[in-house]
C-alpha cells in the first residue's frame, strides 16, 4: 500500500473515530429517556457509537503500520544497498579505504558509511588498520 493510502486510511479513521466518539457519548445519555425497547436503544448505540469508533481506531492504526512498516523497508533497503556498495569497494581496493573514500564513492553520508563499516569490523566482515598517517582504514578480511 502506498503512503497516500496510508494517509487517507489514517484521516479517515479519525473521522470515523470522532464520529463514533460522539455517537457514543450522545446516545449512552439517552438510554431509557424514550419510549421503545432497549434493544432498539442497544442496537442503535452499538451501531451507531462503538461500531465507527472501533473501525475509525482500527483503521488509524492499519494505516500507522503500514507508513512504519513501509519506512522500516526502505531503510532495511538502503541499509543492504550501503553494505554491497561498501564490500564492492573493498574487493576493488586490497589496501582498503576510509571511511571518507567509502563514502566519496558512493551516495551515501560519511555519518551513515562510519556506522556500517564499524558495523561490518564487528561483525568481522572487515578489517581495521591504522596507516602510517594515522588513518584508519577498512579492507576485507583476509580468509584464514
Amino acid at each position: 500500500m502506498n503512503r497516500t493510502l496510508s494517509i487517507f486510511s489514517i484521516l479517515g479513521g479519525i473521522l470515523l473515530a470522532v464520529i463514533g466518539a460522539f455517537y457514543t457519548v450522545g446516545l449512552f445519555f439517552q438510554f431509557g429517556k424514550f419510549r421503545g425497547s432497549l434493544a432498539v436503544d442497544l442496537i442503535g448505540f452499538l451501531a451507531l457509537g462503538l461500531a465507527p469508533l472501533a473501525l475509525g481506531l482500527l483503521s488509524i492504526w492499519y494505516g500507522y503500520s503500514q507508513i512504519t512498516r513501509a519506512e522500516r523497508d526502505a531503510k532495511a533497503k538502503r541499509d543492504a544497498e550501503l553494505e554491497t556498495k561498501i564490500l564492492q569497494l573493498a574487493r576493488a581496493h586490497p589496501r582498503g579505504l576510509t571511511a571518507g573514500e567509502y563514502a566519496t564513492r558512493t551516495s551515501f553520508s560519511v555519518q551513515e558509511v562510519e556506522e556500517k563499516v564499524g558495523n561490518l569490523y564487528v561483525q568481522g566482515v572487515l578489517d581495521m588498520e591504522v596507516t602510517e598517517d594515522g588513518e584508519i582504514v577498512y579492507k576485507l578480511r583476509a580468509l584464514p
